[in-house]
This record gives structure tokens, C-alpha cells and sequence, in this order.
């Protein structure tokens, strides 16, 4: 049976999270802090996979139901919704004004100091801002990315 905007009203936490079931794999989740977060579960190359939507109130019913219906217009088309929507969110951080400058203003106390550390906020924070992937030739290791081996951006 179809979840009614009164049912999610009626959500309240328990001790463990629990899930209100909608339809075609849309459900809410009820969180014992009081979230209520929408989540979509689907399979994609034979593997089970769930994609966030968003939080309720902020995205009501309605939304959710035309989020589930794109994700799986997606699905039909032989494209993964979680993937679309990681491209889309990459594309969108790729042209983020200042980016650079708030990575270059975090605290002494926070800047990474050995190899490993540099390598890591590279590989997290300045690729998906520049929308960069590094891969070593030969081999595709990103320990060779710190050991100094031959580098090069596809």
C-alpha cells in the first residue's frame, strides 16, 4: 500500500530505524534521533544498490515519487542512478568559485604533512575540484602516485 502524507506525519522515532514502505522501492526512513529520510533500493548489474533522495520535509512525497520515477527511467535507459548523480554532483563542484583558496586557508593544524597525507587530500579534495583522475601507467596503483613513478592525467 502507497505511503500518505499523513503516515509520514505520523512517523515517529523508535530505538532502531525503521522504513516506511511506498512503492516501486521508494521508502522513508525514520531514524531514532527523529530523521526522516527518503531512500530509493534497486538492483543495477545484478547487485542490490540504494540511492539517498533526500530529507523529508525538504523533499516531500510528491518529489520523492518523481525522483524514484527518473532514477528508474535511468535504470531503463542502462544507466546507474547513483552514478548519474555522483557525474552530476562532480560536474557541479568542478567550477566551484574559491575552491582552491578555502583548501589553501585550512588551519596549520589541519595541512597534511607526510606523503600519504598529501596524497590523500589530493586524491579527495583538488582531483574532484578539478575534475582530474590520475592513473599511473602500466599499473593503475595510486601508491605510485607518492613513490614519484611516472604520472599521467587523463
Amino acid at each position: 500500500m502507497a505511503l500518505t502524507n499523513v503516515d509520514i506525519k505520523n512517523a515517529k522515532p523508535r530505538d532502531k530505524s525503521y522504513r516506511l514502505y511506498d512503492e516501486q522501492g521508494l521508502y522513508l526512513e525514520v531514524t531514532p534521533a527523529g530523521g526522516k529520510l527518503w531512500r530509493l533500493k534497486y538492483r543495477f548489474g545484478g547487485k542490490e544498490k540504494r540511492l539517498a533522495i533526500g530529507p523529508y520535509p525538504e523533499v516531500g512525497l510528491k518529489a520523492a515519487r518523481e525522483a524514484r520515477d527518473s532514477a528508474r527511467s535511468l535504470r531503463a535507459n542502462g544507466t546507474d542512478p547513483s552514478e548519474h548523480k555522483k557525474l552530476q554532483k562532480a560536474a557541479q563542484t568542478k567550477h566551484t568559485d574559491g575552491a582552491f583558496e578555502t583548501l589553501g586557508r585550512r588551519g596549520r593544524s589541519s595541512m597534511p604533512t607526510s606523503s600519504p597525507e598529501i596524497k590523500k587530500v589530493v586524491f579527495r579534495e583538488v582531483l574532484p575540484i578539478v575534475g582530474l583522475t590520475l592513473k599511473t601507467q602500466g599499473d593503475s596503483n595510486e601508491k605510485d602516485f607518492c613513490t614519484g613513478n611516472h604520472v599521467t592525467v587523463l
